[in-house]
């Protein structure tokens, strides 16, 4: 949410712990469903996962976390061999290896993420329980000057009695899971997700809550007035620059196969989108930031990938876009994968397209969105006169821990926090992530209770609530995890500037004014600086004004706004590097 500072962005890792999964034979017309709890720091998390299996076998499964969303999320793979059930989850860079029991109805096991090991035990239960809406209740929040449209759901559940989600309509957030405490005239809640509590009286009436709303050390009046259940309201998200068919371009599925580092084949698959009457069409290589993405770059039902796949194909520029590795239809191990090998993953597909009769493979480009514009670099400079030119649309110019320095204080301090908090939060995470990168042994005993301390304190300041050093939230090992991992590792280390300094083809480098992830106060000059030692003299770099991260118009650049604002991305912006790219074809 808005306003929910560190301590939220913290337990929302730990609660995107909450995807597992899967079953065990059962007859396609009846679902086998898995019953679990996750204890995820601050707030249990119940597990359900109902498994199908097709007359030939083969089995697909869903994951539901009920205290959270009512959303069931698809796994991505598992096996269940030899009394084991192993599974990953691209999306969520995790993994799940348990041992099923003799009797195949109880599962004994392990999820990990981002460092993090949680038990997760599993045991089948007779059918999904019924849930059922039995309340709804809306209010208004108004911090400062921002307004929260707030609506709670509260459902009768079969086999728990009552459960309770907000749905925040003001950023788009459906379905966040509430502990609800109602006895008498009092109507209480906590928010996990962003360490918010509320405090409520229940009118005489019953009709109507008047309470505080308390987060990151403030509080806020919040009423709530009931709502008839026909009135619950829907979440709907307008995305209005996402194509539709007819497409006025021809789309064909295509892949490429190589070795990874660990030996294995990776095949990457993705959508060569080829414009309508042109015959061998030059071709841009779209390549994603940091995270597992789908070939359209889908976040929050926004699809930039698909977006300009679509209007280059108007300027008669063929498109290919792709699924990450381990991610939809592409194979292999994203969880262990860096920066690096995803740039062995795009050269794969420009030998493909090289190779192929499709495009004219001397007029091949890469376009790479923030990570994928450190990662564009890493294949142009390897793969030389092979790619005609390079796009870098908020790409990295400095090194991963101080782009994550500056993008953390800037979110922060647009969402309202104080500046002795980010000053000392700043410090306290500094010495973390240097704990985490060096060596354990060396830090001597006082050193290590004194940073156990400040965390605990950063903690309390961000969430307005005292944090136990003795929880496991505090605990300095789960905390230093998320910066143990193989990309992680990568990235707050490489230096982009070097590969930057290499480029022998026409660069065009782009940043946005309100940019919070990738500030071009913090990247701009040493890209320019970067390019300037670099053997190609054609090189473009600016700034365009009024943009966000994702080159939508905004009006702060808070990451929280991307869901609301209903322009994908900018056509401005759109027809510059159309315009850019079409002429550096030409030549």
């Amino acid at each position: 949410m808005r306003f929910a500072s560190v301590a939220a962005m913290i337990l929302c890792l730990t609660l995107a712990l909450s995807n597992t999964l899967f079953g065990q034979d059962k007859s396609s017309d009846e679902p086998q469903i898995w019953s679990g709890e996750l204890d995820a720091g601050p707030v249990i998390l119940r597990v359900l996962v109902k498994v199908k299996t097709a007359a030939d076998g083969s089995k697909t499964a869903e994951f539901f976390s009920p205290d959270q969303t009512d959303q069931g999320f698809p796994i991505d793979d598992f096996t269940i061999t030899e009394g084991k059930m192993q599974f990953k989850i691209a999306l969520l860079m995790g993994q799940y290896k348990g041992t099923v029991d003799e009797a195949g109805t109880a599962v004994t096991g392990t999820w990990v993420q981002a460092g993090n090991s949680m038990l997760l035990n599993l045991e089948v239960i007779d059918a999904m329980p019924e849930k059922k809406l039995v309340e709804t209740w809306k209010g208004t929040l108004q911090a400062g000057a921002q307004e929260f449209d707030f609506q709670i759901r509260i459902f009768s559940v079969s086999d728990r009695g009552q459960t309770a989600v907000l749905d925040s309509f003001s950023e788009s957030a459906a379905g966040l899971a509430i502990v609800l405490d109602r006895e008498g005239q009092k109507f209480n809640f906590k928010l996990p997700a962003t360490a918010a509590t509320y405090e409520g009286t229940l009118s005489d009436d019953g009709k109507s809550v008047e309470g505080i709303w308390k987060q990151s050390g403030g509080e806020y009046p919040l009423d709530f007035d009931a709502v008839e259940l026909a009135s619950t309201r829907d979440l709907t998200l307008k995305r209005p620059q996402t194509p539709k068919p007819p497409f006025k371009w021809k789309a064909i599925d295509v892949e490429a196969t190589h070795q990874a580092t660990n030996g294995t084949d990776v095949t990457i698959r993705g959508t060569l989108s080829l414009p309508q009457n042109v015959d061998r069409p030059p071709v841009v290589v779209l390549i994603s930031g940091s995270g597992p993405q789908d070939r359209d770059c889908t976040i929050y039902e926004h699809k930039s990938f698909l977006v300009m796949a679509d209007y280059f194909a108007s300027r008669g520029i063929a498109t290919l876009r792709y699924d990450d590795r381990g991610v939809g239809k592409s194979t292999g191990d994203f969880a262990t994968a860096t920066s690096e090998d995803f740039a062995v993953d795009v050269q794969s597909l420009v030998t493909m397209l090289r190779t192929g009769d499709l495009v004219d493979s001397e007029r091949i480009a890469l376009l790479g969105h923030s990570e994928g514009g450190l990662i564009a670099p890493i294949v142009a400079s390897s793969m030389g006169t092979k790619i005609r030119c390079v796009v870098l649309l908020a790409g990295p110019s400095v090194n991963g821990s101080e782009i994550i320095t500056s993008q953390s204080r800037r979110i922060m301090e647009v969402a309202g926090l104080k500046t002795d908090f980010l000053d000392f939060q700043e410090d306290v995470s500094n010495r973390l992530m240097n704990l985490a990168l060096g060596k354990e042994d060396a830090i001597k005993p006082e050193e290590m209770d004194a940073l156990k301390s400040d965390w605990a304190k950063v903690l309390e300041m961000a969430s307005g609530t005292v944090a136990d050093e003795s929880g496991p939230q505090v605990d300095l090992k789960q905390a230093m995890a998320a910066f143990r991992g193989p990309w992680m590792r990568f990235f707050l280390a490489y230096d982009p500037a070097p590969k930057l300094r290499e480029l022998n083809v026409p660069v065009l480098a782009l940043f946005c004014e309100n940019d919070l992830q990738v500030l071009p106060l913090v990247n701009l000059r040493p890209m320019e600086e970067a390019l300037k030692e670099a053997p190609t003299k054609d090189v473009t770099v600016t700034t365009l004004p009024g943009l966000n991260h994702l080159f939508q118009h905004s009006d702060t650049g808070a990451p929280d706004q991307y869901v609301n604002i209903e322009e994908t991305f900018s056509t401005d912006a759109l027809k510059l590097i159309g315009d850019w790219m079409t002429g550096h074809f030409k030549r």
